[in-house]
């Protein structure tokens, strides 16, 4: 049996433990200090499949951190939420590529593991949803196996109705909630506890990787939204190199190298610019795999921000009106290619086959989405 790794389990407060052993509680009335007790933490909406997904990440100072895939791409945003009197819960949450989306539901009830709710749209009333606790992330090799300590994560051995949502990913016993990796990407599996549904989320790599293997490349942060841009170059030497930009897309602002030191799942840099001025980097690392590396950036111990870098994987310079299909297959290895999109589609556009085609001077990059999330093609058209 291939090695297999627990992550993260998911620190649960005690009174979602001593309620995980009792029956769902129905709250239609529930006041707003009792939703914002039981509402932070990760949850999977009920709706998502192996195609389309989103997690919601809920603080408890009123952040809203979300993650999505949609026809095989990855994205993700933050924002606000916010709670009133009778469950009701609004707020806003901008994404990385640009989009904004907004949160309107009405709390129905609420368990330890699950959440239902009212979907309300523009005060349209769209029907009833609920979330899933996501209690634990595991990390597989594929063709290995692991038996979650159920009693650890979420206080009871009460557990059943195991389903994988993604069976081209992971499978699970349906009995004893086995898991076992099948191929390369992310799948959630879904199981019933006596405080409602809850979830698991799995990732399964193709051949197991060290942090310091993973880094190595050239890592992009494009946010077109607060318009921030960055690439990181970290070479096997030790050397780091970076471009980035604050003020305006894809304006070479800064940039500058230095030397980088790892330590477990973190790396530590000093980056001198150009004009002499030093620039301390610390990344801790949250989630990193062959396409997608989601790292906070700490200052004196705290956080001061949250950032998700997508894998360079190819640089194409075109002149307007030029058209180019890569070999997306050589770029991904053995993953499979679920999926194009264009972050500026006005300085170069792709079309559902991967034919990228350059339509004014600019940069701009493509997602190429794979189970593992998206990597990118820079375009620079001339």
């Amino acid at each position: 049996m291939k090695k297999c790794f627990l992550l993260l389990a998911a620190v649960i407060p005690a009174f979602v433990l001593s309620s995980c052993r009792e029956t769902t509680d129905e709250n239609p009335g529930m006041s707003a200090a009792d939703l914002a007790e039981v509402i932070p933490g990760t949850w999977l909406s009920s709706a998502s499949d192996a195609d389309d997904w989103i997690t919601y990440e809920f603080t408890e100072t009123s952040r809203v951190n979300v993650e999505f895939q949609e026809d095989g791409r990855r994205d993700a945003g933050s924002g606000y939420y916010f709670i009133e009197e009778g469950g009701v819960l609004t707020g806003s949450y901008s994404t990385e590529s640009g989009e904004t989306f907004y949160l309107d539901w009405t709390v129905s009830s609420v368990s330890a593991f699950e959440i239902g709710y009212g979907l309300y749209d523009n005060n349209t009333y769209l029907g009833e949803a609920s979330i899933y606790r996501l209690v634990s992330t595991l990390s597989v090799e594929d063709g290995g196996a692991l038996l979650p300590d159920y009693m650890a994560v979420c206080g009871s051995r009460n557990v059943s109705d195991f389903v994988s949502l993604d069976t081209s990913v992971a499978t699970v016993d349906p009995v004893t909630g086995e898991i076992s990796g099948v191929s390369a990407g992310t799948a959630f599996i879904t199981f019933r506890t006596p405080g409602g549904h809850a979830a698991i989320r799995v990732e399964v790599n193709a051949g197991m990787k060290d942090f310091a293997e993973l880094m190595l490349g050239t890592w992009i942060c494009d946010n077109l939204e607060e318009k921030e841009w960055q690439k990181t170059r970290f070479d096997s030497s030790g050397y780091v190199y970076a471009e980035w930009t604050l003020s305006g897309i894809y304006e070479l602002d800064e940039s500058g190298g230095g030397y980088y030191t790892v330590d477990g799942t973190g790396v530590e840099f000093t980056i001198t610019t150009s004009y002499g001025m030093q620039i301390q980097n610390e990344w801790t690392t949250e989630e990193i795999n062959d396409f997608i590396w989601t790292y906070s950036v700490m200052s004196y111990g705290a956080v001061v921000g949250r950032y998700t870098g997508h894998r360079l994987l190819e640089t194409l310079h075109l002149r307007s009106g030029e058209s180019v299909e890569p070999d997306y297959q050589s770029l991904v290895g053995d993953y499979e290619v679920t999926g194009f999109s264009s972050h500026i589609p006005s300085v170069a556009s792709v079309d559902g086959t991967g034919r990228i085609t350059a339509q004014s001077v600019g940069r701009t990059y493509i997602d190429v989405g794979t189970r593992l999330g998206a990597g990118v093609i820079e375009v620079n058209v001339e």
